[in-house]
């Protein structure tokens, strides 16, 4: 089955556009035998900058109705690379890992844990929480933000030939 990733204004059109009955029924019908539509938990944190409460729990309600994949984070797709790189380097032949899985499991990962009912949340309350808690939506903006520079600074050093050991072994980090 094929993934389909949407990004953040596909969504919302696709929301709004499937308040109309007639279009939810075909987007449920095309979902069905269709591919699996993909989506992250920056999808979530977007959804919760707006003061607008309704139209973020309305959005994210549309995300969980879509019953998506979720994309793991760079980091876990990053380590899912590197040991199948390795793995195929020493000649062992194992079945690649699947860098989409359950929104319950892509959120245990983040919180380096082991999926669990305790991290099955929905994500209206995702959303809620992070509306009425700011400060928690603003601590993952500097997050994002940080590894947003790491990358750009990366790619600049690259680009100059300056790639040392420890400026990977920093990366890493």
């Amino acid at each position: 089955m094929p993934l389909t990733y949407l990004d953040q204004n596909a969504l919302i059109r696709l929301g709004v556009s499937a308040r109309q009955p007639e279009f939810r029924m075909k987007l449920d019908a095309a979902l069905v035998s269709g591919p699996t539509i993909v989506v992250s938990s920056w999808h979530l944190i977007e959804t919760a900058h707006t003061t607008n409460l309704l139209k973020a729990l309305e959005l994210a309600q549309f995300i969980d109705s879509l019953d998506p994949s979720w994309l793991l984070e760079r980091w876990d797709i990053q380590r899912l690379d590197v040991e199948e790189d390795f793995n195929k380097f020493i000649g062992l032949n194992c079945p690649q890992k699947p860098r989409v899985t359950t929104r319950s499991a892509a959120f245990a990962s983040l919180n380096r844990m082991k999926d669990s009912p305790r991290f099955d949340i929905s994500s209206d309350r995702f959303v809620k929480q992070w509306i009425q808690h700011p400060e928690q939506l603003a601590a993952l903006d500097k997050t994002y933000e940080n590894n947003v520079n790491s990358l750009i600074r990366l790619r600049e050093i690259v680009k100059a030939g300056k790639l040392t050991n420890e400026i990977r072994r920093r990366v890493r980090r």
